[in-house]
């Protein structure tokens, strides 16, 4: 056999000791989890991780998760008689040494999950033997070396979460023993090679998060023995290939976002096996095959976010194991068929947005285990089905924008699990809300306008209203005013809260009492009193305008208007208006003499908290990012950035704080946020924190903007509207249904995703019309409609209360992570940090322990994800736990489980990740996940590895960094972290 240069030949067993020795050398054995008998005398069999042969030779090197970091050493490829080489969930960093080409018994190879780098070398081709090679989870870059090509016994192929490039190589194809090929997660382009066809015994094939472009080949059907294919999130393009149907052992099929065209082919329902159909963000089109009710297998069909048509087939029905039915957004026609009732395993139903017509169809509500029904946004007419009220684990009843009839029926009181009923848009349905609705202990929320629909008088029910967060429900009593306040929109149907301190418009609406339309308009005397005093008063003057028949809002001459000053706006303002109070028109002006005719108005204002917003410059070390930096330096509450903050949104008081720039290297918007709400956390931020991000970013990260729903973090560009917009999700606000905007808020009382009031600029007196799009839409230019800022109105006053008083550092542990779109679970490396606690609040879906290396808990937390907003569905967490001091030599692993799965930390086995911090102020200037692979513009790739214990050298790297605190963590603190 031909060695590499510089490997022995040598069948002397020390020439495997001495290769050992480098190993440990290079790889920090003093620090290794075990190196029992390391360096010892004794025989090699003896060593931690090690087997020989009968003659003392190395035959197996398993390395797995024991802390190595360092680089692999070029002695690696010394054991001339090595079979199984596995140092996966490590630290090892640099790259792949090509000696390993040496290893002509390999048979595996495992690096998987550390941090190395460079280009895979092409000597692993020579590795004649080799049944498994996994390299995935590391930094690998450039193409995938055809001489994988020649290694004829390959069974298992994972190259997966690493950054090659280039093309799929055809010669991938020759690997005729392949079973398992994951190339997943990496930046590979090009079309799938037909050659893969030829892979007769593989069994897994995910080729899913690259740029693949071009046709599915139709060659894939040959793979008749294939159980998973993934090829979603590419760019792939044409249509499905029927071929697909002939792998009867498929049960995972998953298309999901490409760009894929054409119908559905029938011949999927041939698959017996296939569990998960996943075809959703397409552009299909056609109708959905009967032939997929006989998939008697599957558990999870999702079609949506496609250009579908026709009827759902009621074949649909016999899908007896399905638990998630998702059909949303297409252009689906027909009834709903009734069969759906006889899916008993059915938790999640998503038909909305859609052009389904017909009735509800009772049967639905057999679905005793449904959590979700999502049916808005359709043409379904008739009544509600009295039976939906058996669905006792409902916890979101959606049926808005639709045609239904009627009353809500009674039975609805018993869904004791419901969180969210919404019936607006239904101009048809009519009556009294049951009273019965009062005793549903979890609804949070309730929209019913655009509806025939109110409120009963019962005062219990009136005091339940008050709970709900923003209820849209119009009280029966038709007892209007014609008079409002308004400071960015208002509704008579709804009326929007003011913000105490904040100046409005005071608009009267003056009508000739006989219907039709005569005489001037009166001068009108107004009288503002609080607690019993007159407090303000304002004279508006006649004019030669004629009086209207009836309220029109969208002329500013049709009403009476003056400005209020923000002093006399304030909690418990009552209103009197006179109209010609000197009687100059007579006795008799042709219009009501006085508004309210007895007693005074009541104003609703509210004490809405000051919202404090840290605003955080976030660039990269290696970027060029003058201009935009130029542009936020010395920024502050007055800038024009926050005008449509302080316009659109319930803002009273508002400040800025300019944070020092923080530099960043996140790959994605989800990384990113995660970042910033840990800084907000390690900084003990109490009030909202918002990256800003230069027009790069925008592009690299995917995002221009991205918020937690309901949280304090947010990210967006330099404009005005994408700020205010983030702050709106901030505010629990959804999205408004236009320009494609993901997620829309089912409760959205306009179809289009337009105000459907009328708003006011203050800043140049201007009336807004009704036809203007919703901030949270993404068309534009936008406005804020009276529903959402109700809600996020809603939202401030019960959320943030009083301010919250900050909490002195301790010694914390910080603990993040997030979920992608399917709940998946992820978890970053724990630091050991000095910073207030910040707890969950108890209760959810995900628990997040941490256990001794025995099983032992020391810690555990039941709580909920926030959700990103405009985010693809990713949702996040941040915490400061308390430690004990007796967790340092005991914490052992860090587990979060959650309705996708588990995701653990255990050891210290990962990437090197550092906060970088001025220990003077506690202010954060980095968070950097892999510092192997942070550019920071100096040295390029793994610039800052070396500098991770040095915070001086660091100063060289990143601007204005000098004398910062570097703390880095590698999963499980350690316990030198413990001591700092």
């Amino acid at each position: 056999m031909e060695l590499l240069p510089g490997i022995p030949e040598s069948t002397d067993p020390s020439t495997d000791r001495a290769a050992l020795i480098a190993l440990y050398e290079a790889a920090n054995g003093a620090g290794w989890k075990n190196s029992r008998n390391w360096l010892s005398d004794v025989p090699l069999i003896y060593w931690h991780g090690v087997d020989t042969d009968t003659d003392g030779r190395v035959t197996e090197l398993r390395l797995r998760d024991n802390d190595l970091e360092g680089r692999i050493p070029p002695q690696i490829g010394h054991f001339a008689k090595l079979r199984d080489l596995d140092l996966g969930r490590n630290a090892l960093t640099g790259p792949i040494p090509p000696e390993i080409g040496g290893l002509s018994q390999l048979r595996t190879l495992e690096l998987i999950s550390n941090q190395l780098g460079g280009r895979i070398p092409p000597q692993i081709g020579r590795l004649s033997d080799l049944t498994e090679l996994h390299l995935s989870n590391n930094a690998l870059t450039g193409p995938i070396p055809p001489e994988i090509g020649r290694l004829s016994r390959l069974r298992g192929l994972g190259l997966r979460s690493n950054e090659l490039t280039g093309a799929i190589l055809p010669e991938l194809g020759d690997l005729e023993a392949l079973s398992r090929l994951w190339l997943s997660d990496n930046d590979l382009t090009g079309p799938i090679p037909p050659e893969i066809g030829q892979l007769s015994r593989l069994r897994v094939l995910s080729f899913g998060g690259n740029d693949l472009t071009g046709p599915i080949p139709p060659e894939i059907g040959q793979l008749s023995g294939l159980w998973e294919l993934d090829l979603g999130g590419n760019h792939l393009t044409g249509p499905i290939p029927p071929e697909i149907g002939r792998l009867s052992g498929l049960t995972e099929l998953d298309l999901v976002r490409n760009n894929l065209t054409g119908p559905i082919p029938r011949e999927i329902g041939r698959l017996p096996q296939l569990e998960r159909l996943a075809l959703r963000a397409n552009d299909l089109e056609g109708a959905i095959p009967a032939d997929l009710g006989d998939l008697s297998a599957l558990r999870q069909l999702s079609l949506g976010y496609n250009d579908l048509t026709g009827r759902i087939p009621p074949e649909i029905g016999r899908l007896s194991e399905l638990s998630a039915l998702d059909l949303a957004h297409n252009a689906l026609t027909g009834p709903i068929p009734p069969e759906i009732g006889g899916l008993s395993q059915l938790r999640s139903l998503e038909l909305w947005s859609n052009d389904l017509e017909g009735p509800i169809p009772a049967e639905l509500g057999d679905l005793w285990r449904l959590r979700e029904l999502g049916l808005e946004r359709n043409a379904l007419s008739g009544p509600i089905p009295a039976s939906l009220g058996n669905l006792r684990y409902l916890q979101l009843l959606s049926l808005s924008q639709n045609d239904l009839s009627g009353p809500v029926p009674a039975e609805l009181a018993g869904l004791a699990a419901l969180r969210e009923l919404a019936v607006n848009g239904n101009p048809q349905l009519s009556g009294v809300l049951p009273v019965g609705l009062k005793d549903l202990g979890r609804l949070t929320t309730l929209s019913a306008g655009g509806t025939g629909l109110c409120a009963p008088a019962d005062p219990g029910f009136q005091a339940w209203l008050r709970t709900l967060r923003a209820p849209r429900v119009p009280r029966c009593e038709d007892d209007v005013a014609p008079v409002y306040l308004t400071q960015a929109v208002q509704s008579f149907e709804f009326p929007v809260p003011l913000v105490a301190g904040r100046p409005a418009l005071l608009r009267v609406f003056l009508t000739a009492l006989d219907g039709e339309a005569a005489g001037f308009f009166p001068p009108v005397r107004a009288r503002f009193y609080l607690e019993d005093a007159e407090i303000h008063t304002v004279d508006i003057p006649g004019s030669a305008v004629t009086v209207p028949s009836r309220i029109e809002e969208g002329r500013l001459d049709a009403s009476a208007n003056v400005a209020i000053p923000a002093e006399v706006v304030r909690p418990g303002l009552e209103l009197v208006v006179e109209v010609d109070p000197e009687d100059t028109l007579g006795p008799d002006p042709g219009t009501a003499k006085r508004i309210p005719p007895t007693g005074r108005q009541a104003i609703d204002v509210r004490a809405v908290p000051a919202l404090h917003l840290t605003y955080l410059p976030v660039v990269r070390a290696s970027r060029e990012s003058g201009e935009f930096l130029s542009r936020v330096t010395g920024l502050t509450e007055t800038d024009t950035l926050f005008r449509g903050a302080r316009q659109w949104l319930p803002v009273g008081d508002f400040t800025v704080a300019l944070h020092e720039v923080v530099y960043t290297a996140a790959r994605t918007g989800g990384e990113l946020l995660s970042e910033i709400e840990a800084i907000r956390v390690l900084e003990g931020g109490t009030g909202y924190y918002m990256g800003g991000i230069p027009r790069y970013l925008v592009f690299e990260v995917g995002y221009a903007g991205v918020a937690m729903r309901g949280g304090r973090v947010s990210f967006s560009r330099v404009r005005t509207t994408t700020i205010a917009h983030e702050l709106g999700h901030n505010m629990s606000l959804q999205h408004a249904p236009c320009g494609g905007a993901g997620g829309p808020d089912p409760g959205f009382p306009t179809r289009d995703g337009t105000i459907g009031v009328w708003g006011f600029n203050r800043y140049d007196s201007s009336l807004v019309a009704p036809e203007t799009s919703d901030l949270m839409s993404y068309c534009g230019p936008p406005w804020i409609s009276d529903f959402s800022f109700t809600k996020a109105f809603d939202h401030r006053l019960r959320e943030e209360g009083e301010a919250a008083a900050a909490q002195a550092s301790a010694r914390n542990l910080l603990l993040w992570g997030r979920a992608d779109a399917d709940g998946v679970p992820f978890l970053e490396p724990a630091f050991v940090v000095d910073a207030p606690p910040a707890l969950p609040r108890a209760g959810g879906p995900y628990t997040l322990t941490g256990a001794t290396a025995v099983g032992e808990v020391l810690f555990s937390l039941n709580f909920d994800m926030q959700e990103m907003a405009d985010g693809d569905g990713e949702s996040g967490f941040v915490f400061a736990l308390p430690v004990s001091p007796a967790w340092a030599d005991r914490l052992a692993t860090v587990v979060l489980s959650g309705p996708g799965g588990t995701a653990t930390l255990e050891g210290a086995n990962g990437p090197p990740a550092a906060i970088l911090r001025d220990p003077r102020s506690g202010r954060v200037r980095a968070i950097v996940r892999d510092l192997t692979s942070f550019d920071g513009g100096q040295g390029g790739r793994g610039t800052l590895a070396g500098a991770a214990a040095d915070p001086a050298s660091i100063a060289s790297i990143l601007p204005d960094a000098a004398d910062l605190e570097v703390l880095v963590s590698r999963g499980i603190p350690s316990a030198n972290q413990w001591r700092r």
